[in-house]
């Protein structure tokens, strides 16, 4: 299988083809028949700046797809897939939320007065 990025809509992949043969989709992304003869030094200007562009997205590309698998993964573990450590984490995290001394209603509502007085110290009075 060859392969070779393709570009859609501004959207720049990877794509294969199973007949083993390069095809090209988009003439700006593939170097031309007469540059790749002549060298690196008939590389134009704009030829330079359209190489270092693709390499810049290939590298976006590298950079957030793994942490995009690490958001997948997370979705789709549950509290048994984690680790005693996180468990133990993740228990005492519950345990402070449902403690009868926390109570997040009482905490919201006393928050949302101290602002209305800040922010409108006449309208209370």
């Amino acid at each position: 299988m060859v392969g070779f990025l393709k570009q859609e809509t501004g959207v720049e992949r990877w794509v294969t083809e199973p007949s083993g043969k390069l095809a090209a989709s988009n003439a700006s992304s593939l170097m031309s028949a007469e540059v790749q003869e002549q060298g690196d030094e008939a590389v134009s200007d704009d030829q330079s700046e359209e190489l270092i562009r693709a390499a810049a997205e290939l590298k976006g590309q590298q950079l957030v797809i793994p942490q995009l698998v690490v958001q997948q993964l997370a979705a789709q573990m549950t509290y048994d897939d984690l680790p005693d450590n996180i468990w133990a984490r993740v228990d005492e995290v519950r345990g402070a939320a449902i403690a009868p001394k926390f109570q997040p209603n009482q905490l919201a509502q006393d928050l949302l007065s101290k602002w209305k007085v800040t922010r409108n110290p006449a309208a209370v009075a």
